[in-house]
């Protein structure tokens, strides 16, 4: 069996500790120098010390940093966020046989024999485990298993990072509170890391999009614990690797349109949303169908909230901007304290973030860098401006999801009509 060098400390804690304490030695540097340049470096420190440690320790510590990474785009410097964002791609695997071993611990030896030919490496290695391909019954499957204490250590790693973050974004000098985000991230982790919670969302999703055009891998609940899942293997190219395969306009076009129908199937339809937009989590098969992958972080929303949120969407097109406001307001999106010039930024946000739905601007090209640059300034403008105003937690994780959608498409490197989608956003009634 392989193995790697890379190893989880045993006492996340005592490490987590460490951590703290090296953070600590630089934030009193960067407050005992007043100059700009010497607290920016100090913070980009913190940041690479927190990459560094977290990384190692993976899990719900790895999982929370990576949350922050995205959410706090708009609130910390360039240098700092580019620093965090090594945590999106580098996770260097834990040795094999430990995860095996794991597996074995999980299953049974019984049932661990029903599984052949596991493979000594890992197809993936992610924060909260590894997948290995084997083959069960004559069939190729996957298995993904987590990684040793991780599902334990969700509500210790959350309350020590929460501490930690606290000083680390002080830098802003805003008094806004990320208590929610990270609460949220405790109640999505934990989700995560119960693979049987993770096992009942894909058999919704498969019931839900049966007889679609989009494929539900299947899943063997004799072979899935709370820390083991084996479903079927689907053959198909990784989104990334299928753009290198240069497909068509035709078949391009055919996929924007299933990852616009996606999100409306899952969120206004179903209210059932898997919220990670890792390009991984997508795949192509030859017949052009779409294969979902990676259920765990799959969120419920209220029926409500997504009327409601509706009804935000139909004002922003209205162009109504008192009615914009006000809906803002009743869902708490913006606190009612931020200065008239912070809610006339946010509100001219909202409106531009809904152009690619004008009717004027189709078929609308979401390549176009200069509608992209003009989104981000606009929401670095609005951003400096608000001093009250953290991300709304019921809103972290599902547009996370909308924004790594339009990310796919502008990777697609074409126009596309949306009028449809503009349509069934604003004119279909699903409650």
């Amino acid at each position: 069996m392989a193995k790697t060098k890379n190893e989880i400390p045993k006492s996340r804690k005592s490490y987590l500790l460490k951590m703290a304490a090296k953070m600590l030695v630089q934030q009193g540097k960067k407050y005992m120098n007043n100059k700009p340049e010497s607290r920016l470096t100090a913070l980009v420190e913190q940041a690479d010390t927190l990459v560094n440690h977290v990384g190692r320790l993976k899990g719900a510590a790895m999982k929370a940093v990576q949350t922050i990474s995205v959410e706090g785009y708009d609130f910390l410097p360039p240098e700092v966020i580019q620093v965090l964002e090594k945590l999106q791609s580098q996770a260097p695997p834990i040795d094999s046989q430990v995860l095996i071993e794991q597996i074995k611990s999980e299953l049974g030896e019984e049932k661990f024999k029903l599984l052949d030919n596991i493979h000594a490496e890992p197809m993936a290695s992610a924060s909260i485990g590894q997948v290995y391909e084997a083959t069960y019954k004559w069939c190729k499957v996957v298995i993904k298993v987590q990684y040793p204490g991780v599902a334990e250590s969700v509500d210790g790693d959350i309350d020590t990072l929460k501490n930690l973050l606290k000083a680390f974004f002080t830098v802003t000098q805003k008094k806004i509170k990320f208590d929610a985000i990270m609460e949220e991230a405790r109640r999505v982790l934990k989700l995560e890391t119960d693979y049987l919670h993770e096992q009942k969302s894909l058999i919704k999703y498969k019931e839900l999009f049966n007889g679609s055009e989009y494929i539900i891998p299947d899943v063997f609940p004799e072979l899935t614990t709370s820390k083991v899942i084996v479903m079927s293997k689907e053959e198909g190219h990784e989104y990334t690797s299928w753009l290198k395969t240069n497909p068509s306009d035709e078949q391009k076009k055919r996929v924007a349109d299933q990852l616009l129908m996606l999100y409306i199937k899952e969120f206004f339809e179903n209210q059932l949303v898997q919220t990670d937009p890792n390009p991984a989590n997508f795949l192509i098969n030859g017949q052009g169908q779409m294969i979902l992958l990676d259920f765990g972080a799959t969120m419920e929303f209220d029926l409500n909230f997504v009327k409601d949120y509706q009804i935000l969407i139909r004002k922003v097109f209205s162009l109504d901007r008192v009615s914009i406001l006000k809906q803002v307001f009743d869902l708490n999106f913006l606190d009612p304290r931020e200065s008239d010039e912070a809610q006339k930024s946010f509100v001219d946000f909202l409106i531009l973030s809904v152009t690619p739905f004008d009717p004027k601007q189709q078929p609308f090209n979401f390549s176009n860098n200069e509608y992209s640059q003009l989104i981000r300034t606009k929401a670095m403008e609005f951003s400096r401006l608000l001093k009250y105003s953290a991300p709304p937690k019921n809103l972290i994780f599902l547009h996370r999801k909308l924004g790594g959608i339009f990310m796919l498409l502008k990777r697609l490197n074409i126009k596309t009509d949306l009028t449809e989608f503009r349509n069934l956003i604003i004119e279909n009634n699903y409650y």
